[in-house]
């Protein structure tokens, strides 16, 4: 585990943003899949939209839903509304 720490919120995603690429490719090259735990609720939001401009192969990538209450994916609240 990582702990970034950054002054802004842009900068924080940024750095995540370009460790995720470097274990994302540090594992593709092991020929290994990439396993990436999506989080729900408001915090993650702008991160989800910036990982959505990023050029990565998704197929490569296992992605699971963290969350400690179940919702419908066609709830409002829903983290999946999220990722699509």
């Amino acid at each position: 585990m990582k702990i970034i720490n950054k002054k802004s919120e842009k900068s924080l995603i940024d750095q995540f943003i370009y460790n995720l690429k470097k274990d994302y490719l540090r594992k593709k090259k092991q020929n290994k899949r990439f396993s990436f735990v999506l989080t729900g609720g408001e915090s993650p939001r702008k991160l989800y939209r910036k990982l959505s401009e990023i050029n990565i192969d998704w197929n490569n990538m296992d992605l699971f839903w963290g969350d400690e209450r179940y919702v419908s994916h066609l709830s409002k609240n829903s983290n999946y509304k999220l990722a699509v």
